[in-house]
């Protein structure tokens, strides 16, 4: 439904970034690899969204990157993994570096990703 929000940076955490456009501040939830990537406050920003509708509750989630949003996207059609849990193992590690613990079979690397088990 939304591709981009696109507005001035009004607060950063490593979860999640307040962005303000038109007036309206859209609380966005985001990995640690695109935290690392914002802009100082007040600067303009640009995220690349997914809105995440349930039945009690209605979530933005932004992405830094193409490659970020396609690994969440393909991370959240596993059985068993949400959003929320997506976000925490794109936290984990760069996109890259992702995928390339998963062809190299690197169960310990992986293991250290948020919410990945054996």
């Amino acid at each position: 439904m939304y591709e981009y929000i696109k507005g001035k940076l009004i607060k950063k955490e490593p979860t999640c970034a307040i962005i303000e456009t038109k007036g309206i501040g859209y609380k966005i939830h985001i990995p640690v690899t695109t935290y690392e990537k914002l802009p100082r406050l007040n600067k303009e920003v640009k995220l690349l969204l997914d809105l995440h509708v349930r039945e009690d509750a209605q979530k933005l989630y932004g992405f830094n990157t193409q490659n970020e949003r396609k690994l969440y996207e393909m991370l959240k059609s596993i059985s068993r993994i949400g959003s929320k849990k997506a976000i925490s193992m794109l936290s984990g590690a760069t996109p890259s570096e992702f995928k390339n613990r998963i062809v190299n079979e690197d169960v310990n690397a992986l293991k250290t990703i948020p919410g990945v088990g054996k």
